[in-house]
């Protein structure tokens, strides 16, 4: 009956064990998607990061050709 008892509590203990496993890989593959998302998000923030960039660069030269062209009126008048 001990016997008996003690393969019952292996077999309890077995599947608690595949149980476990089973808990961790999830939990792994859900932190690799979580991973992946952060890097896309990353690269998509670098993306716009550099496309703010060249706005800026665009607006500042056109800012300096308004002041050129408002100074050139000034010392014509």
């Amino acid at each position: 009956m001990a016997k008996q008892n003690k393969s019952k509590d292996y077999d309890k203990c077995f599947e608690m064990l595949l149980d476990l496993i089973k808990g961790v890989r999830a939990v792994q593959d859900n932190s690799t998607k979580n991973l992946n998302t952060l890097h896309f998000n990353q690269n998509n923030l670098i993306k716009d990061i550099h496309n703010l960039n060249y706005r800026c660069q665009v607006i500042e030269a056109q800012l300096e050709e308004l002041q050129t062209k408002n100074y050139k009126k000034k010392v014509m008048n």
